[in-house]
């Protein structure tokens, strides 16, 4: 599903005359880690119960940028909807969208985890 959302957002770029962002392995450690996070906590938000975000993750390893950006979505749909689902819902808010079509974001992390309970939870993290 992480393949699959990446390649979504690539195509939006792609219609919108952006270039494709690339994959990242440290902002998709961070993306997983936010995903799975909230799976195993119960809670959907940019920031965990803990105080911890994408931002304050990126910091701890050093990750160094100009512009970063967090984009978070949950469903319970079959497997084979959900990604679709979630990049609809993207796409429908104003916030969520700016981050996909923003030219300066370059590289990406997509992670997602499912909860006990089969909530499907996606992070993607942005940077530029």
């Amino acid at each position: 599903m992480e393949a699959a959302m990446f390649s979504q957002h690539n195509q939006q770029r792609a219609g919108a005359g952006l270039g494709a962002l690339s994959v990242d392995a440290s902002l998709t450690n961070i993306a997983r880690r936010r995903a799975q996070d909230m799976a195993a906590n119960n809670y959907f938000a940019h920031t965990s119960p803990t105080g911890e975000t994408a931002f304050t993750l990126m910091n701890g390893v050093g990750y160094v940028y100009a512009i970063a950006g967090e984009n978070i979505a949950r469903n319970n749909y079959p497997d084979g909807e959900s990604v679709s689902v979630a990049m609809s819902g993207f796409m429908n808010s104003p916030g969520h969208r700016a981050n996909i079509l923003d030219g300066r974001y370059t590289k990406v992390g997509i992670g997602m985890a499912v909860d006990a309970n089969g909530m499907k939870y996606f992070a993607v993290v942005f940077a530029g």
